[in-house]
């Protein structure tokens, strides 16, 4: 190797070498900082928050809603099922008053 590019290796590795320290202080420097350090601890309480929050949710819409909705439908078919009846009823009230009528033609024997 020649001196000068000893020199530029040795001007390398200096530079490097500042670079290295500067990033390891910054990353000591934010790992360090209480927000980093509670990141994970907010992270999970969160997540522990939203997933209790989805939970009531679902209760909540199995419970209250669903419930509800089919106690809903099943009126609502009976209803639907006391009307028909009543309904046949009166077709059949109707098809005895108009049934069809006996014409008696009666021929004369002449």
């Amino acid at each position: 190797m020649t001196e000068k590019s000893s020199l530029y290796n040795d001007y390398f590795n200096k530079l490097f070498q500042i670079w290295e320290d500067s990033v390891s202080q910054t990353t000591i420097n934010s790992i360090r900082n209480d927000i980093f350090e509670n990141s994970t601890k907010w992270t999970n309480d969160k997540t522990s928050e939203f997933n209790e929050y989805m939970k009531d949710i679902m209760s909540k819409s199995i419970t209250h809603n669903s419930p509800s909705l089919i106690d809903d439908i099943d009126i609502l078919n009976k209803s639907i099922e006391r009307v028909q009846s009543k309904l046949d009823i009166l077709s059949d009230k109707v098809d005895k008053l108009t049934g069809p009528t006996i014409v008696k033609n009666k021929r004369k024997n002449k």
